[in-house]
């Protein structure tokens, strides 16, 4: 089987860096209106806003540039792994994974990675107190310890999962 590359969709994260733009503008209009008098509330509420979709239409920039200029591709499927390139490099061994499936986390589709039953026993006892912290919020949240993003890609949900799962079976 051959590699398989996938990459943030261009076009859905453009839309986004887009909001992100709206909601600072917003912002610096309110605050610098002269013909309204806003409260200290009204103050705060636009400073966070810039803040909060200033870092978050920086890091949409981020990632932007960073998958168009180096090339590297956010998912890496190899024969033997799911290879995630994101702040932190994360990889997956098909050989340790019964199957993946799709979930809905706050409106978000969410890749869950259901392992072997030793080596879901394993990771969480690897795991450090804040990691086993983790683990059981997404066991509560999600049904599985870990998961993929699956949302703003240049593939669908339903067709990663697949691809994966067909991956998984190869290594039976």
């Amino acid at each position: 089987m051959k590699e398989i590359k996938v990459y943030h969709s261009l076009k859905k994260n453009l839309l986004l860096l887009a909001s992100c733009l709206v909601f600072i503008a917003l912002g610096i209009s309110t605050l610098f209106n002269p013909h309204k008098n806003i409260s200290t509330y009204g103050t705060v509420i636009s400073w966070t806003a810039i803040l909060f979709f200033g870092c978050g239409g920086l890091f949409m920039l981020y990632q932007i540039l960073k998958e168009r200029f180096t090339g590297q591709a956010y998912y890496v499927i190899t024969d033997k792994s799911l290879i995630m390139n994101s702040s932190k490099h994360f990889e997956v061994c098909f050989a340790d994974v019964e199957a993946f499936y799709l979930t809905n986390v706050m409106g978000n589709q969410i890749i869950s990675i259901r392992y072997k039953p030793n080596m879901e026993v394993q990771k969480f006892e690897n795991a450090s107190t804040l990691g086993r912290l983790t683990r059981r919020f997404n066991e509560r949240v999600a049904g599985t310890q870990e998961g993929i993003p699956a949302y703003g890609l240049n593939i669908k949900a339903q067709e990663l999962c697949d691809l994966l799962n067909e991956r998984v079976k190869s290594q039976k």
